[in-house]
């Protein structure tokens, strides 16, 4: 299997694509904002020219899975955590860190963006509380809906 090396290689990820012209397998090593950047709908024009389809099913029979059989996906947030989901417009940016400030929600930031920043799990629960917000397969440290 060929493989082509695309942009900076630290904290690389391997793929397998299939080229369009050929279907033939080809390994490629990239990062995930270089992939972001130049896979379009599945599709990436490799080095040279030649386009290929990215193919999960060939990616993790060739580089396997890293879970057990059965074993349910779980992912870690990374703090700080900031999100544009539960931040408001940019025209809204003193109004929404006004109602921070009166509800005295620590560790949450606004940004001049209007995006939110939480230090922890703590804050973002609490956060999501005051706003209403709530996750529907809430874990122990996730915000839940009052009737829970």
């Amino acid at each position: 299997m060929k493989t082509y090396k695309i942009g900076p290689q630290k904290n690389a990820s391997d793929y397998v694509y299939i080229l369009t012209d050929t279907g033939e397998a080809v390994h490629v090593r990239m990062t995930l904002a270089v992939r972001s950047e130049r896979e379009e709908h599945g599709f990436l024009k490799l080095p040279g020219g030649k386009e290929a389809k990215f193919s999960l099913t060939r990616t993790i029979m060739h580089f396997g899975s890293k879970r057990k059989k059965g074993q349910k996906v779980r992912t870690r947030a990374r703090w700080p955590l900031r999100t544009t989901l539960t931040g408001v417009g940019e025209g809204q940016v003193g109004e929404l860190r006004e109602f921070v400030r009166e509800r005295g929600l620590a560790g949450t930031y606004v940004h001049d963006d209007g995006s939110v920043e939480w230090s922890g799990p703590r804050a973002r629960r609490e956060y999501c509380k005051a706003v209403g917000l709530y996750d529907r397969n809430a874990g122990y440290s996730d915000p839940m809906p009052d009737n829970r």
